[in-house]
């Protein structure tokens, strides 16, 4: 365990000066509602963005605590012009399974506080409504609702308005492939015109990588002008 860590930090160290600070090199996920044994991990997610040569990293821990509950935190850096590594963000989340298990469909929620590096970008609360759907044997489907309100100085009006959906098909092996859609759709204080909005659309494939490491690799196409037209993304996990 002690290797495992100094490895995860030296990754993470090492990427410092590989980050840069745009909207795009997304690591965000389509997240479920279920907490089941296995879930505690370690994962380093990666995104590239090959228009403007920019990447980001994110490095997060996670324990389930209960048949119910799940604990994550997650710390991302940047580049600055102070710094090719410096804090992006650090954030602590709670997951809670509502359904109980062996549902055809799972809900639950997400808590997340979200406290931003910088004394002019203000901080972030949000609440996650996630489901999941059991559409046959080797088919499902996910779709979750975000609403997030910014605190402190230089903090947006309203609540902020995201959407996200998967459709997953298992493949033998423990392997799984499908599409993922990410949207961000203005807040409740200014609704965006679709036009306006960030909505990307793209493949995934998910494989193991023997006993307790896995590999996720995702190619995000911007489908309106604000979004990134390409997102790259990598992302390794240990179980532990």
């Amino acid at each position: 365990m002690r290797l495992f860590k100094i490895f995860w930090i030296t990754v993470v160290l090492s990427l410092g000066p590989l980050v840069q600070a745009g909207y795009g090199q997304s690591t965000s996920g389509v997240f479920g509602p279920v907490v089941r044994d296995g879930q505690t991990s370690a994962q380093l997610r990666l995104g590239y963005d090959p228009d403007d040569d920019d990447y980001a990293a994110r490095l997060h821990y996670q324990r389930v605590i209960s048949d119910a509950l799940r604990w994550r935190v997650i710390g991302q850096i940047r580049n600055t012009s102070d710094s090719d590594a410096d804090l992006d963000y650090v954030q602590a989340e709670m997951l809670w399974q509502v359904t109980p298990d062996g549902q055809d469909w799972q809900t639950g929620f997400r808590f997340d506080a979200r406290i931003r590096d910088g004394d002019d970008r203000p901080d972030r609360v949000a609440v996650n409504w996630t489901n999941d759907f059991k559409l046959s044997d080797s088919f499902s489907a996910r779709a979750i609702l975000i609403g997030d309100v910014e605190i402190g100085d230089n903090a947006d009006d309203g609540v902020g308005l995201q959407a996200r959906a998967r459709l997953n098909k298992r493949l033998p092996n423990s392997q799984s492939v499908g599409v993922e859609w990410f949207s961000s759709l203005g807040s409740t204080e200014e609704f965006e015109a679709l036009e306006d909005q960030r909505h990307q659309l793209g493949p995934y494939y998910n494989r193991p990588l023997g006993e307790n490491w896995s590999l996720y690799t995702s190619v995000l196409l911007g489908l309106t002008d604000p979004a990134t037209d390409v997102d790259i993304r990598v992302w390794i996990n240990r179980r532990l």
